[in-house]
């Protein structure tokens, strides 16, 4: 049995209706514009007006503050690894750091390098800093000289 003379009708199943709800894609249905076209019900959908819908919570822009950085250093002759927290992952995040860890005052720490595991000794600037992962492990060298320290980390 075909009826080749009603209208066809979109079939929207329960489970895709559940997901129209929660994207907030539900449709009302306005009972006073039903109308009856011969002998098939017509049913035309609106959006609620702004007034009726409820306002979607705004998205939190995240501020992209500096991420923190955990480093493990040790002194050569130590067996245990200090944690340094670097508040900013910059050069002045690393003195700061090392100054609240050991005492010294951030005023006379003079250079910091780095020594990579290929022994290549290397000035320490923002860029270096800004790449290192959390609990990365080095081995920390202070050497005091004319009242100002150099300090030496050393990839493990």
């Amino acid at each position: 049995m075909s009826d080749l003379e009603a209208q066809p009708v979109l079939f929207i199943p329960d489970v895709h209706f559940g997901n129209l709800q929660r994207a907030g894609q539900v449709f009302t249905f306005n009972t006073e514009e039903i109308e009856r076209e011969g002998s098939v019900l017509v049913k035309r959908m609106f959006r609620p007006s702004d007034e009726d819908r409820c306002p979607s919570p705004h998205k939190q822009i995240k501020e992209e503050t500096h991420k923190r950085v955990l480093l493990y250093v040790r002194k050569e002759m130590d067996e245990v690894f200090d944690a340094l927290m670097l508040k900013s992952p910059t050069l002045r995040g690393l003195m700061d750091a090392i100054s609240e860890k050991y005492g010294l005052a951030t005023e006379r720490i003079a250079k910091v390098y780095k020594k990579s595991k290929k022994g290549i000794l290397v000035n320490m600037d923002d860029n270096i800093i800004e790449h290192y992962s959390n609990e990365d492990t080095f081995i920390l060298n202070i050497e005091s000289y004319a009242e100002a320290y150099k300090i030496t980390l050393m990839e493990i």
